[in-house]
């Protein structure tokens, strides 16, 4: 064990040739009784041209009921429904924490930043976390924990692997969070959940490429974007196409979905806004546990990093490397590579000029105990200038 940045760190650890494939052809996600929506869309469509509103789920308490809360539709989340149902009846509907509080071990570096939770639309400083989950209803309890653990104020989610009716909404808004999901059946899916708001939410990016195992059939878009307007700061939850392998379609596909992400990211330069999330590309050697591994592999070819290049190229920041240099965020379940710390570096937050990043840390811990997820949450601390609310029609993006 070291210590890094006055935090313990555990040593690194484990990685993948390839990431398991995810695809994500099947039902279109009818909507859902009590789900709330803003806009219209139920096809699958040109992203560049139809805007699908994701599932934004509030809790409000009702005017002269003391404790009473105000569900909207039905609760999906089975196996904590009684548990979260308590705290929501007894008026919990905010979690207020005050400083920054880190009981785990964790790699990298974070300064402490006093505060309650925000109350405004647009907030001076934010915590803000990418994490693939691979499975939200199994990995529920430990996100609510996290949560609290480390007093989050956004957390990008990756891999939900369920439909928007399948996702455990209560137990966060039991926490006083809002979630903005977006998934269409048991592969992929992607989700916001954040406690300085949820607004304009939308699934996809303009110009956005679909994928379908049969090239003849439609290409329909994946569940792998969602945007929404938290705290005044333009946040997009992110899972790039794994690209399989070099030959298969379905690196072509990820080649071309960055592409489309870089044109799209180019037009939100002048607002706070930040692309996290699992980007499936290690850029640098040092990413990965073993070079000679990964030879003839995806997530380490040249047009993958050129890829992951340009969008900095553009202007964006990757804000987490400077805090956790050396750090993994990816460890394979087989052969054990995180106890024999074989990872990779492939999670990441890429932030326009008006975020400034003033602390970060990889939560490895998390990682290393029984039933987690075969990635760590990523965590930084911004301090936000301007305010990204009302850009998106400003960027001539087609909001309802």
């Amino acid at each position: 064990m070291q210590e890094i940045g006055g935090y313990h760190a555990a040593e690194k650890q484990e990685p993948p040739p390839s990431v398991a494939s995810c695809n994500g052809d099947g039902d279109k996600g009818a909507d859902q009784q009590g789900t709330v929506q803003r806009g219209v869309d139920s096809q699958c469509c040109d992203a560049a041209t139809h805007w699908r509103i994701a599932h934004v789920r509030r809790t409000r308490v009702k005017p002269g009921s003391e404790g009473a809360v105000a569900f909207h539709g039905a609760v999906a989340a089975r196996g904590v429904e009684k548990r979260h149902r308590k705290l929501l009846q007894a008026g919990r509907t905010r979690l207020v924490r005050h400083g920054r509080v880190h009981t785990t071990e964790t790699f990298g570096s974070s300064d402490e930043f006093p505060r309650g939770v925000p109350q405004a639309a647009r907030v001076d400083d934010m915590r803000i976390v990418n994490w693939n989950v691979n499975s939200a209803r199994t990995r529920v309890d430990r996100m609510t924990d996290f949560l609290q653990r480390h007093d989050v104020d956004v957390l990008a989610v990756q891999e939900t692997k369920c439909t928007d009716a399948q996702f455990p909404y209560l137990a966060f808004e039991a926490l006083g969070y809002e979630v903005a999901h977006y998934g269409l059946n048991q592969w992929n899916g992607v989700a916001i959940i954040s406690r300085v708001g949820v607004d304009d939410v939308r699934t996809s990016f303009p110009g956005q490429p679909g994928f379908a195992k049969d090239p003849a059939a439609p290409q329909d878009v994946e569940a792998r974007a969602i945007g929404a307007l938290c705290g005044g700061v333009d946040i997009w939850s992110l899972y790039v196409p794994n690209g399989r392998e070099i030959a298969d379609r379905h690196y072509d596909y990820k080649l071309r979905w960055l592409y489309a992400l870089g044109n799209y990211a180019s037009t939100r330069l002048d607002v706070p806004a930040v692309f996290l999330g699992d980007y499936n590309i290690a850029p640098r050697d040092e990413d990965v546990w073993d070079m000679a591994f990964f030879e003839g592999k995806t997530h380490v070819t040249e047009p993958e990093r050129a890829a992951f290049d340009d969008l900095l190229d553009l202007g964006l920041s990757e804000t987490t490397r400077q805090f956790t240099e050396g750090g993994y965020t990816y460890w394979d379940y087989k052969s054990g590579r995180f106890g024999k710390n074989e990872g990779m570096r492939i999670d990441f937050q890429l932030a326009t000029p008006l975020l400034t990043p003033i602390g970060g840390f990889i939560d490895v811990e998390e990682r290393s105990t029984k039933g987690a997820s075969d990635h760590a949450p990523v965590v930084v601390d911004y301090e936000v200038g301007g305010d990204a609310s009302g850009a998106s029609k400003a960027s001539g993006e087609d909001t309802p």
